[in-house]
């Protein structure tokens, strides 16, 4: 829920600001986060993780943080279990 890994081919360098608009199955219009980039994997070779970078997600409002939640849900990603 604080953050996430978004797979690039051009990530951006640690520390900018960026927005993030997660489409969810559950809703008409994505999910627009704002977060700020903390680390940042450039393409190589036959690296073991795809290219991209970890991003922390600023303050969300109640609305954001309940579809962000129900995002996770739908997905699966988190189960019910979890969700309790």
């Amino acid at each position: 829920m604080g953050g996430a890994y978004v797979e690039t081919t051009r990530p951006p360098a640690p520390g900018e600001l960026v927005r993030l608009e997660l489409l969810s199955p559950t809703a008409w219009d994505p999910l627009v986060v704002p977060a700020d980039v903390r680390w940042a994997l450039a393409p190589v070779g036959a690296a073991r993780r795809p290219p991209g970078f970890g991003a922390r997600f600023g303050r969300l409002s109640p609305e954001q943080a309940a579809a962000l939640y129900e995002l996770l849900r739908a997905t699966g990603y988190l189960d019910d279990a979890e969700a309790a």
